[in-house]
């Protein structure tokens, strides 16, 4: 199925290819505040820039990406709670319940 996309400041037309296979692992970071964020990148779209080629001759595409993204943060770091001095976590007043 053709396409039009844009292709180095031009409009060029393209053809969409529909991948066999598909493998996206997840891209792990951890901050230095210690939270863990995972990213993974989901291809929407990939389209060949027709009569287009790299130096090395093959062929030049257009990929159109989706991304997920959880971040995962230490306890210390989330809302609502407060570290006490040795350490342990405490909730917030508003959090404690009156029982």
């Amino acid at each position: 199925m053709k396409r039009p996309i844009k292709w180095k400041g031009e409009e060029r037309e393209g053809t969409l290819i529909t991948p066999i296979f598909f493998e996206e692992p997840w891209c792990r970071l951890m901050l230095e505040d210690g939270t863990i964020i995972r990213v993974r990148h989901i291809a929407e779209e990939v389209i060949r820039v027709d009569g287009e080629y790299d130096a090395e001759g093959d062929q030049e595409f257009v990929i159109r990406w989706g991304a997920i993204m959880y971040a995962y943060s230490p306890e210390h770091l989330k809302h609502g709670k407060e570290v006490k001095k040795d350490g342990d976590e405490e909730p917030n007043r508003e959090d404690r319940s009156t029982g």
